[in-house]
């Protein structure tokens, strides 16, 4: 995946990652599984779990991300057919804003929220991660050439 870090001048920063204002990266998150039988009772559009954790997605569907194994029930291992990005740094809220109707720091997005949105065209299940700068956005991996392409000038944009 191409560079889509933007950095603040190297002048004030001699390290370039701490300076990133926004960086995007493809990441892989562990294992992703669909589950329609034995999720835990979660709340609408609720994130919960720590490096394991759940996402709701209907009142009978939950997005599993990085487990290990499978849980009980009606399962559907989905890893292959997701992209996952990995959005972060000063600016990744306004980036965020840039691709979907969201406030990114309204309600939808609060820490232990998550959201399905349009996003750059494309639908997409976004939720905040690692604190206040991070968000994680799963979308259909076929429109990841689309979305690589999309930050790329969303991120030059933000200069």
């Amino acid at each position: 995946m191409p560079d889509l870090t933007h950095r603040s001048p190297a002048a004030d920063h001699p390290d370039p990652i701490a300076a990133a204002r926004v960086t995007v990266r493809l990441i892989d998150p562990g294992r992703l599984f669909m589950v329609s039988d034995g999720r835990p009772d979660l709340a609408p559009n609720e994130r919960r779990g720590g490096r394991e954790y759940w996402l709701w997605l209907a009142p009978d569907r939950a997005l599993l991300v990085g487990a290990a194994a499978p849980p009980a029930g009606f399962v559907s291992e989905v890893s292959d057919g997701l992209a996952t990005f990995a959005i972060g740094g000063k600016l990744a809220a306004a980036l965020i804003a840039m691709g979907c109707t969201l406030d990114p720091d309204g309600a939808a997005l609060a820490p232990e929220r998550c959201a399905q949105t349009a996003f750059a065209g494309v639908r997409a299940i976004l939720h905040r991660d690692g604190g206040a700068d991070g968000f994680r956005l799963f979308a259909e991996r076929s429109f990841a050439p689309w979305l690589i392409a999309w930050f790329g000038q969303a991120v030059s944009a933000l200069r």
